[in-house]
């Protein structure tokens, strides 16, 4: 349910050059396209820690995201 938006998007299919602004804007915030991105640098170019730094940060930042949300959202009742 949540990777068929993110295929559908043309920012992790295609390069983001390709794409309109707004479709950009939403792929960026989609943690497939920052994953894909690591994918291709180290199996097609080779890429090393210090190339995937950008993309690594953001991964990290929608984790931390997605683990606040989640973690304010659960309570838990004693009853």
């Amino acid at each position: 349910m949540f990777f068929l938006p993110t295929f559908c998007c043309p920012a992790s299919c295609f390069r983001s050059r390709a794409c309109r602004y707004g479709r950009n804007i939403f792929g960026e915030g989609l943690p497939l396209t920052h994953y894909l991105r690591i994918v291709r640098a180290i199996m097609l170019k080779g890429a090393t820690l210090p190339n995937l730094q950008y993309d690594a940060i953001v991964l990290l930042a929608l984790m931390l995201l997605a683990m606040t949300i989640a973690v304010t959202r659960f309570r838990r009742t004693l009853d």
